[in-house]
């Protein structure tokens, strides 16, 4: 069992969690929020850093989950949401809504960045 020091251990992930903010959200500001809430997400756990086996991937999906929220909650869902006939439009779930979403945004998206999602996506849909 490890000590983790949040000085010596934590900290230094800071910019590797930006970049994985910055990759998500495309949005500098947000992804610096992004990274500061993990921070004070990991800070507000630390009771149970002993129980963790890595604090880098533990850091890096609060970052990841807290950047995906992000996107969740934000405007442009609504900006990004194909345009149906109606009589289609009442048979969409909220999930089919995300992925079109998502699968419009990956447009914008480095090739690296995309084929993360994909991979992602993939072992999602294996673990369902």
């Amino acid at each position: 069992m490890k000590i983790i020091s949040f000085r010596d251990d934590i900290l230094p992930l800071k910019n590797m969690l930006f970049r994985v903010a910055l990759r998500i959200t495309l949005d500098k500001a947000e992804a610096e929020d992004i990274v500061q809430e993990t921070m004070i997400k990991v800070w507000n756990r630390r009771d149970t850093w002993s129980e963790i086996e890595s604090i880098e991937a533990f850091c890096t999906t609060i970052c990841k989950n807290l950047a995906l929220d992000y996107i969740r909650k934000s405007s442009h869902l609504s900006d990004s949401t194909p345009d149906l006939p109606e009589d289609k439009a009442d048979s969409l779930t909220e999930e089919s809504l995300e992925n079109a979403f998502f699968f419009d945004r990956s447009l914008t998206r480095p090739v690296a960045l995309q084929q993360l999602f994909d991979i992602v996506i993939v072992h999602n849909c294996q673990n369902h």
